[in-house]
């Protein structure tokens, strides 16, 4: 048990001191295997295709599937439709060729940015509860949900790869933060003899990814207020925030697509704060709220590098399980 809020009261003469706890909830198990799953990547030499680019693109892609909740449950009679494990791969497989394939025959793509987190897991750990301790509804043990996600994203990879160097970015979460973290590190060791990919696992809450003109920020968005974003990016990415003319933030968590602009010093230019939308089905909880009415689809981004945003790729899901 750890304290998680302590208050302190006092009336007259009177004191009252009151701690809250909460239970440590410890992932031994799963962090020992993906350990030495890491272990024995290192330990080997894994042979991977080279790719050799032509050095003429000038446009960044980024992929984001955000909130897609790998291992979320649901069932039609309850929550009028489908969503468990094998959809979920389905789902992002279908989602993501779409999306690479329009963006490479219309454009000669330079980089392409793949976030990996914003909920890409429904738990964080054996016991299928949140990284606040909340019960989900989850389909399969988290060990094969762990394999499902990891064999998904290598195949993803692979694809982009054929198509264009790839920079990873470990963006946390409030579901499954710590295994989207393991995922991050596997891939790292799985692709560390790989110049063409890079992985950023570093803790930070918030991320900064520069291409050209523009600068992206990233951040889950269940803690940071959207209003303070742009003086929050101008703040902690000073130097990128220099170079670059176009700045935008990118967040999920509420699984719909939202933008608001927020100027700044005209001399500056603007921010722009996007919500991203989400692909993932809804369970029990949010159709008893009433939030199953909101259309299931990702959206995805074109960045010139000179001339910053250029476009996006929209992906809708438009059959139910």
């Amino acid at each position: 048990w750890e304290p998680s809020q302590i208050i302190g009261n006092q009336w007259g003469e009177n004191k009252q001191l009151k701690i809250r706890y909460n239970k440590i909830i410890e992932n031994d198990a799963l962090h020992k295997a993906i350990e030495n799953v890491i272990s024995k990547i290192n330990s080997n030499d894994i042979e991977l295709p080279k790719y050799k680019y032509d050095g003429e693109g000038d446009v960044l892609l980024e992929i984001s599937i955000y909130d897609h909740h790998f291992g979320k449950l649901a069932h039609k009679d309850e929550t009028g439709n489908n969503y468990d494990l094998k959809i979920a791969k389905k789902l992002y497989y279908e989602a993501f060729d779409n999306i690479l394939t329009r963006a490479k025959n219309s454009n000669k793509i330079d980089r392409i940015l793949f976030p990996v987190g914003q909920d890409l897991f429904h738990v964080n750990n054996e016991i299928n509860t949140t990284a606040g301790g909340t019960f989900q509804d989850t389909d399969s043990r988290l060990t094969k949900i762990f394999e499902t996600v990891q064999e998904t994203l290598i195949n993803c990879i692979d694809k982009m790869l054929k198509v264009a160097p790839v920079d990873i970015v470990y963006v946390s979460d409030n579901h499954g933060p710590i295994n989207s973290y393991f995922m991050c590190k596997v891939i790292e060791a799985y692709y560390k003899n790989n110049p063409n990919v890079t992985v950023d696992t570093s803790n930070l809450s918030r991320k900064y990814y520069q291409y050209g003109n523009t600068l992206i920020g990233m951040c889950h968005g269940h803690s940071e207020k959207a209003d303070t974003l742009a003086l929050t990016m101008a703040c902690e990415a000073k130097q990128l925030w220099a170079n670059t003319m176009f700045h935008e933030f990118h967040l999920g968590h509420y699984h719909k697509r939202a933008e608001k602009k927020y100027n700044t010093v005209d001399s500056l230019g603007d921010v722009i704060v996007r919500y991203l939308p989400s692909l993932c089905g809804t369970d029990k909880w949010h159709e008893t709220k009433g939030y199953n009415t909101t259309r299931k689809f990702c959206e995805c981004y074109l960045y010139d590098k000179t001339n910053g945003p250029i476009g996006s790729l929209i992906y809708n899901k438009v059959k139910e399980e």
